[in-house]
């Protein structure tokens, strides 16, 4: 089976390709001109070109039969919304158009589309914040007019050789900065790398088409549980100061406006997203992707404990 990856040399796709490589499928890599592949895994095909030029894009779909769409400008950089557009939006539809006789377009979304709440579903109204999340819902819709499309919601994706949400909070614990915002009791339902790309191979091959899937952890732990869960590993305390929400909001509204303009196209390590996440409940119904057979292997508190070494 020929399979294509966008946006692969990022955390998940590196990794989602080694599994596939590991079961024998053909993996091909579609890279920007620019990109470099002198570290790129020799029985991955590379094809280097334009992306946004429809006959490279059309050759490249040649004989394919599954193309997971991972590519997308994320997180909040300050960076403008044509920025978005492009990728996340233009770059998707030119794909989709390419890939109108490939069996099956894996694209790539985020929960980040339904906002924050207990028991989200793939049912849950769409309440989009920020350029990032409002740029996927947009993607989500062009999705939904292709009937080979399916559609990856992940949770927030945590692992080994990760830098994002997970890793930056392991290095506050670990250097004694980390304040808990709020009282702690918020859930936060995150997705291992491992559970995550065992949902993406398993919903391309069982996955109807035309669906959306939430994939998530098999349980959501609290801000709480989940740094000292940290803390244990790495052998040090969490402080027992807490900071209301209604103080941390303006706050971090404040800095991240002033690093946009320091720091043009970078993600402040303190936002307002980042407020949300470690002070708002955020956890998800994952029964539709469980009906279909999958089952996410690493539990949580081992996931954390993992990516803590």
């Amino acid at each position: 089976m020929n399979i294509l990856i966008t946006g692969s040399t990022g955390f998940i796709g590196k990794k989602l390709s080694e599994i596939l490589l590991l079961h024998n499928y053909n993996v091909r890599f579609l890279l920007r001109e620019t990109s470099h592949i002198d570290k790129i895994d020799k029985r991955v095909k590379v094809l280097h070109g334009n992306l946004f030029d429809d006959s490279f894009l059309k050759s490249s779909m040649s004989d394919i039969d599954i193309v997971f769409h991972l590519a997308a400008l994320r997180g909040e950089t300050g960076l403008p919304w044509k920025e978005y557009e492009e990728i996340n939006i233009l770059l998707t539809e030119k794909l989709l158009k390419a890939s109108r006789n490939v069996k099956r377009f894996i694209f790539c979304s985020t929960v980040g589309v339904m906002g924050f709440g207990t028991g989200l579903s793939e049912k849950s109204p769409l309440n989009p914040e920020g350029y990032y999340h409002i740029s996927k819902v947009k993607g989500e819709k062009l999705c939904l007019n292709y009937e080979n499309c399916i559609i990856v919601r992940p949770s927030i994706v945590y692992g080994p050789g990760d830098n994002g949400f997970l890793y930056k909070l392991i290095n506050l614990i670990k250097k004694k900065r980390f304040i808990i915002v709020g009282n702690g009791k918020n859930k936060i339902h995150m997705v291992h790398i491992d559970n995550l790309c065992k949902g993406f191979i398993h919903t391309a091959l069982n996955g109807n088409l035309g669906e959306i899937y939430i994939i998530a952890d098999s349980k959501a732990l609290t801000v709480s549980e989940m740094s000292q869960v940290i803390a244990k590993k790495l052998g040090v305390n969490i402080p027992s100061v807490m900071i209301p929400r209604i103080i941390a909001l303006p706050l971090a509204f404040f800095f991240q406006k002033c690093f946009s303009i320091v720091y043009p196209g970078k993600e402040p390590f303190i936002s307002v997203s980042k407020v949300n996440i470690l002070s708002l409940n955020q956890d998800f119904d994952t029964s539709k992707v469980l009906s279909t057979g999958y089952k996410p292997d690493t539990e949580p508190e081992k996931g954390i404990e993992e990516t803590s070494c």
